[in-house]
């Protein structure tokens, strides 16, 4: 039989059963269509959870009180000693370190005049604004002193700011945060949300003022800036030794932005490959009722 007849039969098979042929053809397209969106979505999720975590910068590594890996005798010996400023501030002075941020959260409420609303409060450095790409609307940053001694001063979220002050500077002005008196220096420009925090909502204190606000002997976490031309697992050793040196005992957890992102990268592949396998099932379903389909119509 010539190409040119048999292709001419094929055609008037298939237009015999053409309501047959137009779905099983419409299956097959759905499946394509199901594998190309969830593969898709894989790839934009990974690629915009990796971006939420780049967005506060890179060579960031983080020092958290408390050993994350313990050995027997769980909570007989409690061998835990608190992250002070005084820790924050010695590793400043380490070479290639180019800003540290103490970190202590909490929830307060923020009131101006008439106006309050209970928000974030986050207990910060000086140079947080460098370290997480923090911009300025109106104002400055939280100024760098001394850790220890810092004064009453707060910086408001993009969206704080107007619902506090709708229509006014606020630079210069006071809120009441949970029966303190603090003084507003600056606004920071509209950031959006960062895994689930809205940072348009909080307002950024001194780190020493939080501790006092909160009562907390500790700082929850260290966010050490480094120079780029230092790798981050040659400066976690380093912090590591000179914290071990400091504490007597390695009695703190270190996390490297690297490792963050690896783990993240990790898990996020595997759900990328799960949503392709999903699509793959469905073409694979879509291509077994073609084939069924072309074998009953050579058969007839």
């Amino acid at each position: 039989m010539k190409l040119r007849d048999s292709t001419s039969w094929i055609f008037k098979a298939l237009w015999m059963q053409r309501t047959r042929s137009l779905l099983t053809i419409a299956g097959f397209s759905i499946g394509i269509a199901a594998m190309v969106t969830l593969s898709t979505l894989g790839e934009g999720l990974r690629t915009f959870v990796l971006n939420e975590f780049t967005q506060f910068g890179s060579h960031i590594i983080a020092l958290t009180p408390g050993k994350t890996e313990t050995f027997g005798m769980g909570g007989v010996l409690n061998t835990t000693r608190p992250l002070s400023l005084s820790d924050a501030a010695a590793i400043g002075t380490l070479p290639n370190v180019e800003a540290v941020v103490p970190v202590v959260m909490g929830n307060a409420k923020v009131k101006a005049g008439q106006r309050g609303r209970d928000t974030e409060i986050a207990g910060v450095g000086g140079a947080a604004d460098k370290v997480w790409k923090l911009e300025l609307a109106l104002g400055h940053f939280l100024p760098v002193d001394d850790l220890e001694r810092s004064r009453a001063l707060v910086v408001l979220g993009n969206k704080l700011q107007q619902e506090l002050f709708p229509g006014l500077n606020p630079v210069g002005q006071f809120v009441h945060i949970g029966g303190a008196r603090f003084r507003v220096v600056g606004v920071l420009a509209e950031k959006g949300e960062f895994l689930g925090i809205n940072m348009d909502e909080m307002v950024f204190i001194p780190a020493s003022k939080s501790m006092q606000l909160f009562n907390r002997q500790s700082l929850m976490e260290v966010d050490i800036f480094f120079n780029p031309r230092v790798s981050s697992e040659t400066m976690a050793k380093k912090i590591r030794q000179f914290m071990i040196d400091r504490h007597g005992f390695e009695d703190f957890t270190l996390v490297t932005q690297d490792q963050v992102l690896a783990t993240m990268d990790n898990i996020l592949s595997v759900l990328t490959y799960a949503a392709a396998g999903l699509g793959a099932i469905s073409l694979l379903v879509g291509g077994v009722g073609i084939t069924t389909i072309l074998m009953i119509t050579v058969t007839e």
